[in-house]
């Protein structure tokens, strides 16, 4: 999984829209919320005006949050710079200051009060258009066909430490007969589409065209537009199967949500958002890499706790690697494992440097926590055993487990304090 800009694989959002005319009379209704913001998740409600033609957005956009401990006096909201705010109001909300770059216009929003010791959680109302400027990664875009919106083109308000998932529901408006792809369940009304997103994530994140079909097995959709035919129903095979897998080993409590897969009609990386997730034509066309890419995306489901900007992050990526490639041995066996997975993340360690150190403070490289990581993985398992492992592995997939002094407390208690020792140094080595 690829996570906060250069390094969060660029994961872009934004919208346009010649539907000005309509207005944004249509704010979202104030239903009751897909979740509540006191069980820690910011809760985003509003409407979105897009027109492919010109590129035009216009947004509306209630946020209740509550704040933290930084939050004393402002927090910072991070916007599209083609984005020109109209109205930004709220509870607690004294005023907002704006700086912009090329990246992000930064949105320092102001509070009358410290935090009280028993505050309701506070508002924000946020009213802007324009048309959004993108980055050079394909991404994000608005074409007359396809629309694709990701965290790093800020096309809704993201708070600026990347520390929250949100949950949320939005109304967007697009011309008529276009489809859209999500995390989250769809309603359409009229030209009205209606997405509510239950799954905390760190953006909401969707694809749209004219031209989307889907198909479907289970709990398993794949949208398509342009795909070759033949690669949608292995993609609907392998997503269906790894999600069997996962639910089996990790899914006692907590099973994966409705799955749904695009096919975005554009080269450049794909990207995933735990049960959303986007491959290009620059995937790879054949099976094995197909499941390795959609099981690792899928694993991330659960393997996705620690902080992605920080020494941590290698722990989402190697576990959700590591399992992705136990799903292949079990599907395939020993041989092609060891022939296939684990000589890829063997040929890719080297000067990988460090996974991670106790007084690391950056992100281990990609090769780290891709390669050299799941490779340590299987090492950790040949000395411990493959039922050790298991046990291993559900105690991090499962237990909340979401840095690495937490993981070696862990392994001690399974697999011996001999057998932490020497992964933590594993751990250190160059």
């Amino acid at each position: 999984m690829r996570t906060i800009k250069s390094s969060m694989t660029r994961i872009s959002l934004l919208v346009g829209m010649v539907l000005l005319a309509v207005g944004c009379a249509a704010v979202a209704s104030r239903t009751s919320s897909p979740r509540t913001v006191a069980q820690g998740h910011p809760v985003y409600d509003g409407t979105v005006l897009i027109d492919p033609s010109s590129q035009r957005v216009r947004a509306r956009w209630q946020i209740d949050f509550v704040r933290t401990p930084a939050m004393q006096d402002s927090a910072t909201l991070l916007l599209n710079p083609g984005f020109r705010i109209s109205v930004l109001t709220g509870r607690d909300i004294s005023g907002f200051t704006e700086l912009s770059d090329d990246d992000a216009k930064k949105i320092t929003v102001h509070f009358a009060h410290p935090i009280p010791k028993k505050s309701a959680p506070s508002r924000i109302r946020i009213s802007y258009e324009g048309v959004p400027v993108f980055g050079s990664d394909s991404i994000n875009r608005i074409s007359p066909r396809w629309v694709e919106l990701g965290l790093d083109s800020y096309w809704h308000p993201v708070f600026s430490d990347y520390g929250h998932l949100i949950t949320g529901r939005m109304r967007i408006e697009l011309p008529t007969g276009w489809r859209v792809a999500a995390s989250g369940s769809l309603a359409q009304s009229g030209d009205a589409i209606t997405l509510t997103n239950t799954v905390p994530l760190i953006d909401i994140a969707f694809s749209a065209s004219p031209d989307l079909a889907f198909t479907e097995r289970g709990n398993a959709r794949v949208y398509y537009a342009g795909a070759p035919p033949e690669i949608v129903p292995m993609i609907l095979d392998i997503t269906t199967a790894c999600t069997n897998w996962l639910d089996t080993h990790y899914g006692a409590s907590d099973k994966l949500p409705p799955t749904r897969m695009v096919f975005a009609p554009r080269g450049g990386p794909g990207y995933a958002r735990k049960n959303y997730i986007v491959i290009t034509s620059a995937a790879d066309t054949l099976r094995l890499g197909n499941e390795r890419f959609v099981c690792h995306e899928l694993a991330h489901y659960w393997s996705s706790g620690a902080i992605a900007s920080g020494p941590e992050n290698w722990l989402n990526e190697a576990f959700a690697e590591y399992v992705a490639g136990r799903y292949i041995r079990d599907a395939h066996g020993d041989s092609t494992y060891a022939a296939v997975v684990l000589k890829r993340w063997q040929g890719n360690s080297s000067n990988a440097g460090p996974i991670w150190t106790s007084t690391g403070t950056r992100r281990p490289t990609a090769r780290a926590a891709y390669n050299k990581a799941p490779a340590l993985l299987d090492q950790l398992e040949s000395r411990v055993g493959r039922g050790t492992m298991d046990k291993i592995l559900a105690h991090y997939m499962t237990g909340g487990i979401h840095t690495t002094t937490a993981l070696l407390d862990m392994i001690a208690s399974v697999a011996g304090a001999d057998a932490a020792a020497w992964f933590r140094e594993q751990l250190a080595s160059k």
